[in-house]
């Protein structure tokens, strides 16, 4: 069914993961220069090795060493068109047809489609709004068996926003050892977290079970159409002895490489203090609190707060909401008479919630959390 947004009032989107669409926030001046300079030195215009240049990995893996328990190995770096483009390696080497993979719910759909694709069956592990989006370690340990080849761990979280604690990770670790299953860490967050939620990597906690990590700058540097994501083989214990770094590099050799004009800037790009991304973490610290504290004044509405990423996942009390049959009703019904756009939770596989996205509070989005009716005359 098409939803036509109400033209008395702006349409506000509040579904796409994209930091830069809305104008919201803008990349650091330092990436910026830095892609104008490779274009001005006219030296990365050609083919680059598939697997990523030199330069570029080499700064990725002196990037990445906080994250780390062990200093990375150059070797084991793929660049990637993207993180999707990295979970696709990561996906396509670590399973066979008639594999499965463990999968969050709620979680990020591309998972499955990735999956699927390859005839590599999807199972479910339950995240509980009760406990902050914590993994129910019960449901996750119900759903293996002897087919299951890895597990996806999103941290922090899309579309929950949140930032598991490392004693979190450490059970999830030993629960990964005693059945011998491998590890995807989809990390593309890594950095983006607030309200003094520090991020833990599943390299710097997982010392014997492989863990494949994947990274990018979409989202931390705000350029998600730079394309530029990585793959990184951490197994500590050589338990693959090599064989997951060269499928995935044999995977890349499919698509000759990412753009490489980015690459060639990725050192400067890597090089943007911490400050600025500190700058950004608050701007997305501001717009949680004042998205949770705008939705709690609407009935019928419960907001779980976020600690990270760029999400807030919000409960629907349709026992207060008599009006609306679901989820996808109620997001609907918001376009159609508030001209806002979020999520369903349907869409990530965890019915009677709805995903926003949080922009940072300028005047349209202070606006709309400001004035609960925004929510509640639809109700």
């Amino acid at each position: 069914m098409r939803v036509v947004p109400n033209e008395k009032y702006p349409m506000i989107p509040l579904s796409i993961g994209d930091p830069a669409v809305y104008g919201n926030f803008d990349p650091s001046p330092i990436a910026v220069q830095a892609v104008k300079d490779v274009l001005d030195n006219n030296k990365d215009n050609g083919y680059g090795p598939a697997v990523g240049i030199p330069l570029a990995r080499k700064s990725i893996a002196e990037y990445l060493k906080p994250f780390f328990t062990y200093e990375p190995d150059v070797n084991n770096i793929s660049l990637a068109n993207g993180a999707s483009g990295a979970l696709e390696f990561a996906i396509t080497c670590i399973a066979e047809r008639g594999d499965n993979i463990l999968l969050p719910r709620p979680g990020f759909p591309l998972y499955s489609v990735l999956a699927e694709a390859q005839g590599i069956k999807c199972k479910y592990y339950d995240l509980d709004p009760n406990r902050d989006w914590a993994v129910d370690y019960d449901s996750l340990e119900n759903a293996i068996d002897e087919k299951t080849c890895a597990v996806i761990f999103i941290n922090p979280s899309n579309p929950t926003g949140a930032v598991f604690k490392q004693n979190h990770m450490e059970r999830l670790v030993e629960l990964c050892e005693q059945y011998k299953i491998p590890i995807i860490a989809d990390e593309i967050y890594a950095g983006m977290t607030f309200h003094d939620s520090p991020f833990v990597s599943f390299c710097q906690v997982a010392k014997r079970i492989p863990v494949i990590h994947v990274g990018g700058l979409a989202k931390r540097f705000l350029v998600p159409g730079w394309r530029i994501g990585w793959c990184v083989v951490h197994d500590p214990m050589s338990i693959f002895k090599g064989r997951l770094t060269t499928g995935i590099k044999k995977l890349a050799t499919r698509l000759v490489g990412p753009n490489k004009l980015i690459q060639a800037a990725i050192p400067k790009i890597l090089s943007i203090p911490v400050s600025w991304h500190n700058e950004q973490n608050t701007k997305l610290e501001e717009a949680a609190d004042l998205f949770y504290d705008g939705i709690m004044q609407a009935p019928g509405l419960i907001p779980i707060m976020p600690s990270g990423a760029m999400y807030m996942m919000v409960k629907i009390d349709f026992s207060r909401l008599e009006n609306f049959s679901d989820d996808m009703h109620f997001c609907q019904t918001l376009v159609s008479e508030k001209s806002v756009f979020v999520l369903p939770g349907s869409c990530f596989g965890f019915p009677n919630f709805f995903e926003s996205l949080l922009r940072s509070p300028r005047k349209k989005f202070q606006k709309l959390v400001n004035e609960s009716s925004t929510f509640a005359t639809i109700m």
